[in-house]
């Protein structure tokens, strides 16, 4: 929740008023305790304050330093607040104020740009340096909370959402048709870019510092995951005992001092885990006076669902559990309905907070590419038995697997040399790019000239690299920010556990024999988790696959939209897709021959924006 705004005259040209208030507006859903304007000489900060407690600053206004040099505005927090004031007093600096804004900024005061690589949470912020009139902007290592920035030789705008930036007058709204050929790509490369379905409009990305002062724009990454790390531990107990305690403290630091918390509960282990984690802790250090509140979204089938685990931990902890209908006749047309009704569950059940345990698969688990490392080293005895640990059942997944697309999959394609790649124009399993982008769209604007390529650092292994790239891309480039939209539009603050930052740095210095071994999935948090968890989620068992459930349901579901859309006149995203390819594909996923509907829903959703923000004007030519 909460959100920030402002603008920057780099020129010296006074703020207006007016348009800190109309940033302000764009983003009063995130304003659930009232708001503050603050203006200085070319500068002007805007701040939407959430009602978590404890506030990262108690007050409705922009925190200054004593000095008056420096002004702070925040969107999101810092966990471990106390531990960086500590260190900021050890290195003799100021002892700061106790709230997090306070300790933030003097934390920048004492390290400047170097600071935010000590900070454990989830934030978005903007510092102005009034003696070398300076703004900087800086995203927390992973990107749990988004900033928007649009520069130029005049101004220099930014805000939590792209709408606080549109409310400028001089901020034009042209879409950038290299960004929706991306977009329409669904590679997931291409999640993690700079830039947006706007021209003029730019992200910053996570663990970066974006620095602008009256004549210069510099950007650098403050922080990246280190490859090459390798944790030794002096025995395996010890091991256990430190990511045990690594698990539990990240959930405490984000259990917030309410009545009342929310979490996520789907019976899996991620869940599960947060969930027992917060009722332990809240009985060792609350007296078990916090109400837990879980929520799920059932398919409405045995099939999918797995109920009698969630409801076993539901009671083991003593929350109440609210189960949701996730899949209605109307899905597409029910979407804002169903966000509504997110909303009054969360009203009604009285939390701000909810905690859920996205990116567990990945730092826990990890992918079967190890599979092509054994195969590379020659290790064909231990390959075989890793083979026979996962078929005919993929225990991670729940599906029923073939030895052929095991070997394809995750042992040749790993092995493939670039240059194959590029000749047979081949990624991630997918044509590149797709037939259904447009042809003179992928002539205009470039997106097939060369296979996109991941930024993420390159691990020694295949295992560590598509584990990480799956965590960097998908994870924190596909689903955060659609995250945090959805949970600032209704006012609660999500919290990641099992994203903090000391984990997954730890997690990834781990040998892959830990997470995945013979068939046997997570074996480290299996062993941290023992005694906290009831036996019955700790035993192996076959996970409940939902994807069948969902692509029926979908098959159903896509039917009215996508073909109101294909029979519609004059659709506007007709320019950016291939049309008899659209159509061919959709009737190909309605009979089963697929199952990925990632072309149809982006064509739909890219039609509702593009007559939303244009209507018939629209044009990116």
């Amino acid at each position: 929740m909460a959100g920030i705004a402002g603008i920057f005259s780099r020129d010296g040209q006074p703020v207006a008023e007016g348009v800190l208030t109309r940033q302000q507006e764009s983003l009063a859903h995130r304003a659930r305790h009232g708001h503050a304007l603050w203006r200085g000489a070319g500068i002007g900060l805007m701040h939407c304050q959430d009602d978590v407690s404890p506030r990262v600053w108690p007050r409705e206004q922009t925190l200054g330093d004593p000095s008056g040099r420096y002004a702070i505005v925040c969107a999101g927090r810092i966990f471990n607040a106390r531990e960086v004031a500590s260190q900021i007093v050890d290195a003799g600096g100021r002892t700061p104020g106790e709230t997090i804004l306070e300790v933030m900024l003097q934390a920048y005061v004492q390290w400047g740009d170097s600071a935010f690589g000590r900070f454990n949470g989830a934030f978005a912020c903007a510092i102005w340096d009034a003696a070398e009139q300076r703004l900087v902007l800086a995203r927390d290592h992973l990107g749990l909370k988004s900033l928007y920035v649009h520069v130029t030789d005049r101004l220099c705008i930014f805000g939590s959402e792209v709408k606080a930036i549109l409310a400028h007058p001089d901020v034009a709204k042209n879409p950038d048709e290299v960004s929706i050929a991306q977009f329409l790509t669904f590679n997931h490369y291409l999640f993690h870019t700079e830039r947006t379905f706007y021209q003029q409009v730019q992200r910053v990305l996570p663990a970066q510092v974006l620095t602008v002062d009256r004549s210069q724009t510099q950007r650098r990454h403050y922080w990246q995951i280190d490859p090459m790390r390798q944790d030794r531990y002096s025995s395996d107990e010890h091991c256990v005992d430190t990511v045990r305690e690594l698990v539990t403290d990240a959930v405490r630091i984000r259990m917030p001092d309410t009545p009342r918390i929310g979490a996520a509960l789907t019976g899996g282990f991620d869940s599960s885990s947060i969930v027992c984690l917060m009722r332990h802790l809240d009985r060792q250090e609350r007296s078990g006076r916090t109400v837990l509140e879980t929520f799920s979204f059932d398919f409405g089938t045995p099939d999918a669902d797995e109920v009698e685990l969630i409801d076993l931990v539901a009671r083991r902890v003593g929350a109440n559990h609210h189960h949701i209908k996730a899949l209605t006749p109307n899905f597409f047309s029910d979407l804002d309905r169903l966000i509504q009704l997110n909303k009054q569950a969360a009203d009604a059940a009285g939390v701000n907070v909810f905690l859920r345990g996205l990116g567990g698969d990945e730092a826990f688990m990890g992918t079967l590419h190890y599979l092509s490392d054994l195969f590379r080293g020659g290790k064909w005895i231990e390959l075989a038995q890793e083979l026979r640990g996962m078929y005919p059942v993929d225990y991670s997944t729940g599906k029923r697997t073939s030895l052929e697309d095991l070997f394809r999959s995750y042992v040749l394609t790993p092995l493939m040399p670039e240059w194959i790649r590029r000749m047979r124009k081949v990624q991630l399993g997918q044509r590149f790019p797709p037939k259904w982008v447009a042809s003179a769209l992928v002539a205009r604007t470039g997106v097939g000239q060369t296979l996109p390529k991941t930024d993420a650092p390159t691990f020694s292994t295949a295992y560590g690299q598509w584990s990480y790239e799956l965590l960097h891309h998908e994870v924190v480039g596909g689903v955060i920010p659609y995250q945090d939209v959805v949970s600032s539009a209704v006012g609660v603050e999500t919290r990641y556990p099992l994203l903090d930052i000391r984990l997954v740095e730890a997690l990834f210095a781990l040998p892959r024999e830990w997470k995945l071994y013979r068939g046997k999935v997570r074996v480290l948090q299996k062993k941290a988790m023992a005694g906290l968890l009831p036996d019955e989620i700790l035993r192996d068992h076959v996970k409940k696959n939902f994807h069948p459930t969902l692509n029926r349901f979908l098959r159903q579901a896509y039917q009215k939209p996508i073909e109101d859309l294909l029979t519609s006149p004059k659709p506007l995203v007709r320019e950016f897709l291939d049309w008899p390819v659209l159509d061919a594909y959709y009737r190909s996923f309605v009979s089963g021959q697929v199952s990925d509907p990632s072309p149809l829903w982006g064509a739909m959703n890219l039609e509702k924006w593009l007559s939303a923000e244009w209507g018939p004007k629209c044009s990116c030519k």
